[in-house]
């Protein structure tokens, strides 16, 4: 009577036998250790991605406040400064006119530098939450090795980090593709990201550039609601709970002034 053929028997109708040395098992049991904590690794990641999220968005609602304090209190100051503190010229005894210092005029210049401030720090923000995103997608890709992602170079580039980030079901929000030229041309300060830019995004463009400068990131503006777009774009662009996205508020405020 022949023996029975057991079931992952392989065609030619024998036993698959794995090698039961104590290295192969050794390498077995890494294997499978390292299956569970990629898991466990992938999950705790996934967790803090919104974390992150938040406080980036805390510290540039708290970073706003003070510099907007610090404007209003210089503008305060000017307003209550005497008429003859807004004086800017006075005469020699040749009656020649030459400029003076004014208190007016310094307070004035603080208030356009902390309006200016302002601006920079959006868009330092907004740099930074797209960072966010790339850099979880890549720790996440790490995280998910040896067992859900083949074997190879972590990615780069949005695009190749766009395919990770779906092969591990987060699927990328479409406003994220303006946020990434947003970056691009807020880092690399050039002609053909500032085109693409005003294509896709041409509300942050406050100005065309000025012809003797090539100074095209210095054109970008962002307001507190368009930051929050961002922040936004992000926060959907990484996992969510359930089926529905219901995406929880994000702790950013936008205000309507400057």
């Amino acid at each position: 009577m022949s023996e029975p053929i057991h079931p992952c028997a392989g065609r030619q109708g024998r036993r698959r036998r794995h090698d039961a040395s104590p290295k192969a098992l050794a390498e077995r049991v890494n294997l499978l250790v390292a299956d569970r904590a990629s898991r466990v690794a992938l999950d705790f990641q996934r967790s803090a991605y919104g974390s992150g999220l938040d406080i980036l968005c805390l510290a540039a609602e708290h970073g706003l406040t003070a510099l907007r304090q610090a404007r209003d209190g210089h503008a305060r100051e000017l307003a209550s400064l005497p008429p003859e503190a807004h004086r800017r010229w006075d005469f020699d005894e040749y009656g020649g006119q030459f400029e003076i210092t004014s208190p007016a005029a310094d307070l004035e210049t603080d208030i356009e530098m902390a309006t200016d401030a302002l601006n920079e720090l959006r868009k330092a923000f907004a740099v930074a939450a797209y960072h966010h995103w790339e850099r979880s997608v890549i720790e996440w890709w790490h995280a998910a090795r040896p067992t859900i992602l083949p074997p190879g170079r972590p990615p780069f580039g949005y695009d190749h980090l766009k395919k990770a980030a779906k092969r591990l079901s987060v699927r990328p929000a479409p406003a994220l593709n303006k946020v990434v030229t947003l970056a691009n041309a807020l880092k690399h300060n050039d002609k053909r990201r500032w085109n693409e830019l005003k294509k896709q995004w041409p509300e942050v463009i406050a100005r065309e550039r000025y012809r003797s400068r090539a100074d095209w990131a210095g054109t970008i503006q962002l307001n507190d609601t368009q930051l929050l777009e961002v922040f936004q774009a992000v926060q959907q662009s990484g996992p969510s709970s359930s089926q529905q996205q219901k995406w929880s508020p994000l702790p950013f405020t936008p205000r309507d002034d400057a």
